[in-house]
């Protein structure tokens, strides 16, 4: 055995947090020391808490591995970012990353100086447009991260993204698997959806995973979020056989008949990307399936989406190939493998050449690598130095008419570069101004997308036979926590859903109205929010209210903690407030029966606010 080097790998999840230790065997080898994980179950509505809970198990897993002053890589859950395909021109570049950040401005949705990014070539397949993999994710969502990580004693060397390490796992594990597979990953928030066969990669995340299945369960059951959960892993399996349930308790039977149901819209949209990566990227149909993560644990989860998908089904195994320490536990092993792949996949970049090789670079992380980029320069500085001034020791004892001349000469010397400096620096202020115009024309451009991806993220997500929208209207200047805008700089009236303060019953919708009149207004005019109108079938038909109707469908899908998601029902105060406030169905759902909206008995109206995440900028006129 080689000599041996020490890896410890971390992967931060929505509802959970695995860390490993694995040592390098020598010609890319390495072994699984030991592990740990440690599980975060939190309520919807306790979101805005998450990093102060991460950052607890990150301690604890630190004491439990004794881990502390040692380096660790860390992967983030797909979630938390966002993964684009894009393709280069084929044209010669000796700056390829400038080439790939110039076509990143199109792709992402955010002002490329509030992101962190990084990106790999993907195999050549003699096409005329080289396609890349670009991954990024908000500067500000990295560093916190890394300050919770770093904040326990460890050092974090850098972040890559889930998903690629997830395959680099893979294909460790299954060097000989060379037909189209497609892996599953079935995580907390989202699914992932890999595609991989020779010279192709794909990747695609939909917004149905263990949380989408307890919070069915909790609505059927009318219990907690925690209590939903404990139900699900205790007792929680998906009905075979198109419902069977008999045998079963009748919690049993209503759970595995509401997983069911869930887990049928994963094998849709399972089904639709796979039409989709065929279509679009001219991919083949895979002829395999491996699923991992926490919800391929929920039994009978392999047999039904092998019934559903119509191909092979098996679970992955991230150490077919990792020998393992005796001191692991097996019995814990046999359960967690499946959660896995993605510190396997971290020590594979580690300790040998990953096919997809993600690098994203917190703040402080990049200040300590050029630190130490600078050495070697500052050593060389150091020595010029030395060596100046053992010339200027020489040259004491010339002459002095042949000193005078020599300063002569370096005076002449000086004012020749100064003059260069000053016609570089100039030159640098033009180019930083066409660079600011040509990020102002970016923006605009960009602009152009904005609603075309609003609408369809609303198509998407919230398509349901129980109601219909019928009205998209922006909403400038929205902001449902202030109560008071009546007089502030020029907008007369403010957006805003509220219960009526006097009576404390109805809500009121209030319409925004600009003060056109007012030339001397100083808000910016953003649009903040979107007012959709549309009908909802009466609970009589639906079984369930009508506000549940809506709020279940519309808020849980727009509202996911999905950063590619526009919408949110997490408000802040101000720039300093961090968690932010967790609307209530009060705040921007309202409900107009069919006696008051003169419309047939079996349909009701509804008004819904939903806020954006990120303002969209009125272009001036």
């Amino acid at each position: 055995m080689a000599e041996q080097k020490q890896v410890v790998a971390l992967e931060i999840g929505a509802q959970g947090v695995v860390m490993g230790v694995f040592v390098s065997t020598g010609k890319q080898g390495m072994a699984l020391s030991r592990y740990a994980r440690k599980d975060i179950v939190l309520d919807p509505v306790e979101e805005g808490l998450r990093i102060e809970y991460v950052s607890a198990a990150i301690g604890e897993l630190v004491g439990e591995l004794k881990l502390k002053n040692n380096s660790v890589r860390s992967v983030v859950s797909g979630q938390q970012v966002f993964i684009r395909f894009i393709k280069l021109p084929p044209i010669e570049s000796d700056d390829l990353r400038r080439l790939v950040g110039f076509e990143a401005q199109q792709h992402i949705p955010f002002p490329m100086e509030e992101i962190v990014w990084d990106f790999q070539l993907l195999p050549d397949r003699g096409e005329a447009e080289r396609e890349a993999i670009l991954v990024a994710i908000k500067t500000e969502t990295l560093d916190a991260l890394n300050d919770q990580i770093t904040a326990h004693g460890i050092h974090n060397t850098g972040v890559g993204c889930s998903i690629t390490s997830l395959y680099n796992a893979f294909r460790y594990n299954y060097p000989d698997e060379t037909a189209p597979v497609m892996i599953l990953d079935i995580g907390a928030k989202t699914t992932d959806i890999i595609y991989t066969e020779p010279e192709r990669f794909y990747t695609r995340s939909v917004t149905v995973g263990g949380a989408f299945i307890t919070n069915a369960i909790a609505r059927d059951l009318h219990c907690s979020f925690k209590d939903a959960e404990e139900i699900k892993v205790q007792q929680g399996m998906v009905s075979m056989a198109n419902g069977h349930t008999e045998g079963m308790s009748p919690v049993e039977a209503q759970v595995s008949t509401t997983v069911r149901n869930a887990m049928t819209r994963l094998a849709s949209e399972i089904q639709r990307t796979t039409n989709h990566y065929r279509a679009q990227f001219k991919g083949n149909a895979p002829t395999k399936a491996y699923i991992c993560g926490g919800g391929a644990l929920l039994r009978y989860t392999r047999e039904f989406l092998e019934e559903t998908i119509g191909i092979p089904v098996e679970h992955m195994n991230p150490l077919a190939n990792v020998p393992v320490s005796k001191h692991v536990d097996q019995n814990n092993l046999a359960t967690d493998s499946v959660i896995l792949g993605g510190i396997v996949g971290a020590a594979v970049e580690a300790c040998s050449d990953a096919e997809i090789s993600i690098d994203l670079v917190p703040t402080s992380v990049g200040k300590d690598r050029a630190e130490k980029q600078l050495l070697p320069k500052i050593a060389i500085a150091g020595s010029i130095a030395v060596l100046g001034a053992a010339i200027f020791a020489g040259a004491a004892y010339m002459k002095k008419t042949e000193t005078a001349a020599t300063r002569i000469k370096v005076a002449a010397a000086v004012k020749k570069a100064e003059r260069i400096g000053s016609e570089i620096s100039a030159a640098e202020n033009k180019i930083t101004d066409c660079e600011r115009t040509i990020q102002k024309y970016t923006n605009l451009y960009n602009m152009r997308f904005a609603y075309m991806d609003i609408l369809q993220d609303m198509t998407q997500n919230t398509a349901s036979p129980n109601f219909w929208i019928s009205s998209f209207v922006p909403l400038v200047n929205f902001n449902p926590l202030d109560t008071d805008l009546a007089s502030k700089n020029g907008i007369k009236e403010a957006a805003l859903v509220r219960d009526r303060f006097d009576s404390g019953n109805d809500t009121a919708l209030q319409t925004v109205k600009q003060d056109k009149n007012n030339k001397n207004s100083k808000i910016a005019q953003n649009v903040t929010a979107i007012c959709i109108e549309g009908y909802v079938l009466d609970k009589s038909i639906t079984g369930s209210t009508t506000g549940d109707t809506v709020r279940d469908n519309i808020r849980q899908t727009l509202g996911s903690q999905s950063p590619e998601s526009p919408f949110t029902f997490v408000v802040k105060k101000n720039t300093n407030d961090k968690k932010g406030v967790m609307l209530e169905d009060r705040m921007y759902l309202s409900i107009e029966d069919s006696t008051q909206a003169k419309l047939p008995p079996y349909v009701e109206k509804f008004t819904m606010i939903i806020p954006l995440k990120h303002p969209i900028p009125v272009p001036a006129k």
